[in-house]
């Protein structure tokens, strides 16, 4: 599956079997970068964690709960997107990104966040798209705010992340905003 972009060189495809030597890589060398933020970043310390991962997450895709993609920047893999909740009664879903820190303020995330969102309300036909981001975390805080997502509160102590409980706020897009 692929989810095309409004950036030439930017492009979204569900993860495979193939991506994970440099999926992993691109974890690997990113760990200081994502680990204030990003609970599973200690998790995976070899490529078979990385494995393990796309398996899980392929097979969840099957009953449209969980959709792991990587963003990649003239074919190579630079980051991460995808649903990480799905709510299907309320017609919602949760999304997650991370990103390579040396692509880091090029706008390559919020244009792989606004062609995610935009085929979750319309292809995949959903009402709601959520994102959560911690309150200290203001490059992904950023991006929901660019788009146009209400900034709905403050979750607190909603997330742990090395063992520090984190303050989250919450954004949404309906369908219906403009």
């Amino acid at each position: 599956m692929i989810i095309p972009t409004q950036h030439p060189d930017l492009g979204i495809e569900q993860l495979t079997e193939a991506d994970v030597p440099e999926h992993f890589a691109v974890i690997d060398r990113n760990r200081e970068h994502l680990a204030p933020w990003l609970p599973w970043v200690p998790l995976v310390t070899t490529p078979r964690d990385v494995a393990r991962f796309i398996a899980v997450s392929r097979a969840a895709w099957q009953g449209r709960h969980e959709l792991a993609c990587c963003v990649r920047l003239h074919g190579a893999i630079v980051g991460g997107i995808g649903i990480v909740h799905a709510d299907h009664e309320n017609e919602c879903v949760t999304l997650g990104y991370w990103l390579d820190q040396e692509q880091c303020g090029r706008g390559l995330m919020t244009a792989a966040v606004k062609a995610m969102t935009h085929w979750c309300l319309t292809d995949l036909g959903r009402h709601r798209v959520q994102i959560q981001a911690a309150v200290d975390n203001v490059a992904s805080r950023r991006i929901p705010e660019r788009l146009g997502f209400t900034q709905e509160g403050l979750l607190r102590q909603a997330a742990i992340v090395r063992g520090v409980r984190l303050d989250m706020v919450l954004y949404a897009r309906l369908k219906s905003d403009p």
